[in-house]
């Protein structure tokens, strides 16, 4: 600065510039049983503003898109790409049969798929019908008893986003009269 013949210097000035940050998200991208997902930040920032609200490190989510813009000690801000997440309902696994138990040894049992599941579609079926090693994949299969004994039926459902569910039902087979 000079002003006439009076001249006035300071010490240099140094301006550095921070980069904006760039938070990355972590957390399951996918949950069966309808529980809620947790996501979080790789880093520590300043200050959080999740796109559900949250306003912290962590936050509770549920499916769909999110994304959250992070504030760093220097002032900085920065938002992270988008993180979807399914979550997805369990199916609940049930069959009747025809006829019902007990039958004559013999007798060829019609195991009856009544399965359900709210929000998705059951796409597997895994049946086994003790002695062990006998089943079937098929929705809902038929199955005949050459002795008697109990026999323990199980039945393991899954959904096309891969969510399980298993009922076992016991089914007796008497012997002839």
């Amino acid at each position: 600065v000079a002003y006439g013949v009076c001249a006035l210097s300071s010490p240099p000035f140094t301006v550095t510039e921070a980069p904006n940050p760039v938070p990355i998200i972590t957390g399951p991208n996918f949950s069966c049983g309808g529980t809620p997902v947790v996501l979080s930040t790789t880093e520590q920032f300043a200050t959080y503003a999740w796109s559900n609200g949250g306003q912290s490190q962590s936050t509770s989510v549920t499916s769909g898109s999110y994304f959250v813009t992070v504030t760093n000690a220097e002032g900085c801000s920065g938002t992270s790409d988008p993180y979807g997440v399914v979550v997805a309902s369990d199916p609940t696994a049930a069959f009747g049969t025809v006829p019902n138990s007990p039958q004559p040894m013999g007798s060829t049992i019609q195991f009856i798929d009544g399965s359900s599941v709210s929000g998705g579609t059951i796409t597997e079926w895994d049946w086994t019908f003790n002695p062990a090693g006998n089943g079937s994949t098929d929705q809902s299969p038929s199955w005949t008893y050459p002795t008697p004994g109990d026999y323990l039926v199980t039945l393991v459902v899954t959904t096309n986003d891969g969510c399980m569910d298993t009922v076992t039902t016991l089914y007796t087979i008497f012997p002839p009269e």
